[in-house]
């Protein structure tokens, strides 16, 4: 057993080293004697435990040696030592760029499983900046970017890795701001110092070069930037300035064909200063030329001429002759002068010289109406038109079309109606015997007329021809059911006047008062 002399601090080192039992000495505090505390040899007579005249501190060598440099577990830390207990030589997790406690193992070493960087989980070992590798607390660390560009920061350009492991940006470009550090570059889109432009021939200052400015002459073309950051002034060119300069025909607007001995139009000035004369052309001189048929108003034949009976020829853009004005009457086809054909129907009366006779034109006009049959005034059965026509001529109303306020009222004359010069015609719903008289031509069923007013229109070959736009009050007359309305004068221009109508006096039928296909009975 080995005896604990001259001093605690002795004793201690001795224990570190391995030479005394914690649990088999006592260190008396008055003579720094010992004693087994399981009875063993108070005098250190054991030969088994008796330390020998060579052994160091924990052999029971000399005990001055203790806390000297170096020597790890004394509490102070010395020599190579990163830390000795609870002596953390100032040293902290947040001291390090961490976070949470900090600890000294048994050799004197940190403890750093107890530290975290950057909210990653402990690794026990600090980040190591240089190593290639991002680690918790770093941007980024040599190349290893961490998956970072200028483009997923909405820049362009290249990023790069500080000596810190941060970010150097200097490379980037953000949309709209000029680089903020780091030499001028050309192709990054700013002009900078000692660039004339950069990618497109504005300037810093926002001016825009013209090839005249450039070149202090006047020059046509477009200058442009070039790789290097200055003007390129390969595109500016003297064809295009305007001014006729040597070598060209031409530049800018062409001089006329006139001028050119060439007839007439404008010659042009291609894109190479050279003339083009293509539009030049003796059509339009007023000159008949060989090769033409007439030169505006100089034609030197007639519509008679061509095979015609009537017309005038005219002379078209190309010096040809224009025949749509010409005509032969009784072709079949209306044309050039002619009013009318007499081959062709038309609203008037045509002469065999294609001469339309006036007095002959369609005139026809709703003259009578019942719109309230005896029966049921709400029906349609018993309702009726009755046409005048006021002309010398009798027309034939087959095509002609009916129409009312709703679409389903329209219909068209499909069978053959001729009224007579100064005759009548009627249009009835329904049979005899609700009607009071056979019509002329039957209306389709389901045509109707209202009792409170409509608007009638008969329109011929796409002409209207008369249109009435009745009512049921003043200044209409009142009508009971089985009676008509009747156009007391023959005027076409009258009857949307209510004051031109009276009421039917004259029986045709049991309860029915009117005149259907004859003279009207007004007062």
């Amino acid at each position: 057993m080995l005896g604990c002399k001259d001093g605690r601090a002795w004793c201690v080192a001795a224990l570190v080293l391995g030479g005394c039992s914690a649990d088999s000495i006592e260190v008396d505090a008055n003579d720094g004697s010992s004693s087994g505390t399981d009875g063993g040899d108070p005098a250190g007579t054991d030969p088994d435990t008796a330390p020998s005249a060579d052994d160091g501190p924990s052999g029971g060598g000399d005990p001055s040696t203790a806390g000297q440099a170096g020597f790890c577990g004394d509490g102070v830390v010395d020599g190579d030592e990163e830390c000795d207990g609870s002596d953390l030589n100032g040293e902290s997790c947040e001291g390090m760029g961490g976070d949470g406690t900090l600890t000294c193992t048994g050799d004197c070493t940190f403890e750093l499983c107890d530290c975290t960087w950057g909210g990653a989980p402990p690794t026990c070992v600090p980040p190591v900046c240089g190593n290639g590798v991002v680690e918790s607390g770093e941007e980024c660390d040599g190349t290893d970017l961490d998956g970072q560009s200028c483009d997923e920061m909405g820049a362009v350009g290249i990023l790069a890795c500080d000596d810190d492991c941060t970010f150097d940006t200097c490379d980037c470009i953000w949309e709209g701001e000029p680089p903020t550090c780091g030499p001028p570059v050309c192709g990054n889109g700013w002009v900078e110092d000692g660039e004339a432009c950069d990618g497109s021939i504005e300037g810093s200052d926002g001016w825009v070069p013209t090839c005249t400015d450039l070149l202090m002459a006047p020059h046509a073309g477009e200058p442009a930037c070039a790789s290097d950051c200055t003007y390129d002034t390969s595109g500016c060119t003297l064809c295009g300035n305007g001014i006729v300069d040597d070598g060209e025909a031409c530049d800018g607007d062409g001089p006329t064909c006139s001028e050119l001995g060439l007839g007439v139009g404008v010659a042009a000035c291609t894109a190479a200063c050279e003339l083009d004369v293509s539009a030049c052309t003796l059509c339009g001189n007023g000159v008949v030329d060989d090769g033409e048929a007439c030169d505006g108003a100089a034609i030197p034949t007639t519509c008679s001429d061509q095979g015609f009976l009537l017309g005038t020829l005219s002379c078209d853009n190309a010096c040809g002759l224009d025949l749509s004005g010409c005509s032969t009457c009784g072709d079949g086809i209306v044309s050039g002068e002619e009013p009318c054909d007499p081959t062709v129907p038309g609203l008037c009366l045509c002469s065999e010289s294609c001469i339309e006779d006036a007095q002959s034109c369609i005139a026809v006009m709703m003259s009578e109406i019942l719109y309230a049959p005896l029966a049921d005034p709400d029906a349609k059965p018993g309702q009726w038109i009755e046409l005048h026509n006021p002309a010398a001529t009798p027309w034939d109303l087959q095509g002609c079309v009916f129409t009312g306020d709703l679409g389903i009222d329209t219909f068209d004359i499909d069978t053959p109606l001729v009224i007579e010069a100064g005759g009548y015609a009627t249009l009835g719903s329904g049979t005899e015997l609700e009607l009071g008289f056979t019509p002329d031509f039957p209306m389709p069923i389901g045509v109707g007329l209202f009792n409170d007013g409509d608007l009638v229109t008969l329109t011929c070959d796409g002409v209207v021809i008369d249109t009435v736009s009745y009512d049921d009050v003043a200044p209409w007359p009142a009508v009971a059911p089985g009676t008509s309305i009747a156009l007391a004068v023959l005027d076409a221009g009258a009857n949307d006047d209510g004051a031109a109508w009276c009421s039917g006096a004259t029986a045709y039928g049991p309860g029915h008062l009117g005149t259907p296909g004859a003279a009207n009975d007004c007062p």
